[in-house]
């Protein structure tokens, strides 16, 4: 049976991007522009929710032949970013729950883990779906933990001094953890509140 995916990311300022699942075709993007896309992730977990964001993930699931929906699939889980610049403290983020009556699953909470990427890729796996899908969601993960050794300390602080303040310092998206587009003073705050954080 052939099956399809199909994602929407619901942002808070209301705009929605969506796309047609693949299994093969990743379709990573080198950065986005800035804006409310952007999701602070810390390695200890206490980095604001996907829906304190704005940023809540919806799957749905429905078949190809009759577009039905497809419940009691998943959860679906995200083994990293599209770019591999993620990586995650123990058991890896998975969605709300199993596809409901309408074929369809959130994700909202908040992510454990370090390093930067433009994208988060999902797997979804189990009956009856013959297979797992792939699918990246265009999602900005920004952490303090800017080298992804799930801590951040003093090579995370000596990383950022570098980049601030942008302008006019060339600008870092790694950086800019409130995704306004600038490396400033609101990033460092933000930086402090999680410094000495960990795993």
């Amino acid at each position: 049976m052939y099956q399809k995916l199909l994602f929407v990311v619901t942002m808070w300022c209301g705009i929605t991007l969506g796309s047609q699942a693949s299994s093969t075709d990743c379709g990573c993007l080198g950065s986005l522009p800035p804006g409310d896309h952007v999701v602070l992730v810390c390695p200890q977990g206490d980095g604001p929710t996907l829906a304190e964001a704005g940023a809540i993930i919806t799957l749905t699931y429905t078949d190809l032949p009759g577009g039905q929906p497809l419940s009691g699939i998943g959860p679906a889980w995200s083994p990293g970013g599209c770019n591999g610049g993620i990586v995650w403290c123990g058991a890896n983020p998975t969605s709300d729950g199993p596809t409901d009556a309408n074929g369809q699953t959130t994700v909202s909470g908040s992510f454990a883990g370090g390093g930067y990427d433009t994208e988060i890729q999902w797997l979804i796996g189990g009956m009856p779906l013959p297979f797992c899908y792939e699918q990246y969601v265009p999602l900005v993960l920004v952490s303090p933990d800017i080298n992804a050794d799930l801590a951040v300390d003093i090579v995370d602080l000596s990383l950022f001094a570098v980049g601030f303040n942008s302008p006019p310092k060339p600008y870092d998206p790694r950086l800019d953890f409130d995704g306004d587009g600038t490396v400033d003073l609101v990033d460092f705050a933000m930086f402090a509140g999680h410094y000495l954080h960990g795993c």
